[in-house]
């Protein structure tokens, strides 16, 4: 059985050269200059990011070649005339390479650049910030609409099997089973 959301991401990357011990020096730390936040020229700052695609631990981002093309078009870089994302060792280089291009223009400039893009660069909002816009538009969901007015405080231990199967069609037994310790877990699949 594979136990869902109770071992870490970071524990499983641990044994993958994507990640290493040390701080700040992986892909998703911070390290990778395409993983990062820069400081644009009115001092505010966008953000380069990925995400992870549920549970198959697929990442979504700059990180996979389609997504930093777009990155490197928005920044009107070429692949060619800079060091390669792939070296480690000229990460420091490609940073620096970012950081200038990022302070060239205002925070609104690079969100009109990436609005629309694929490129994963969206602006750093303060909480503190009167934008009031979604941190996200999604075009489909697989959980009931939030504006479900039939939602009812469940008792602590009761209606996860209702809600499971309500919200994303699980059955009891034959999509998961659950655990002497009240966890979910569901059957390993066939990797073939």
């Amino acid at each position: 059985m594979r136990y869902l959301a109770t071992m870490p991401m970071l524990l499983m990357q641990i044994q993958n050269p994507v990640w290493t011990a040390e701080r700040g020096t992986n892909m998703l730390d911070g390290g990778a200059p395409y993983y990062d936040t820069y400081k644009t020229k009115d001092g505010l700052y966008m953000a380069v990011y990925s995400t992870l695609e549920r549970f198959h631990l697929m990442y979504r981002g700059p990180i996979e070649p389609q997504f930093y093309a777009e990155l490197l078009r928005g920044l009107g870089l070429r692949g060619n005339d800079i060091p390669s994302r792939d070296d480690r060792e000229k990460w420091s280089e490609l940073r620096e390479i970012f950081t200038r291009k990022f302070m060239q223009r205002t925070q609104h400039e690079w969100e009109t650049v990436f609005d629309g893009t694929d490129s994963c660069v969206t602006p750093v909002v303060p909480l503190t910030s009167d934008d009031n816009r979604p941190i996200a538009h999604l075009s489909a969901s697989p959980s009931l609409a939030v504006e479900n007015p039939k939602f009812e405080m469940l008792e602590a231990g009761t209606g996860m099997e209702e809600v499971l199967l309500e919200w994303i069609g699980w059955h009891s037994g034959k999509d998961y089973q659950i655990d002497g310790n009240g966890s979910v877990t569901t059957p390993d699949f066939a990797k073939l």
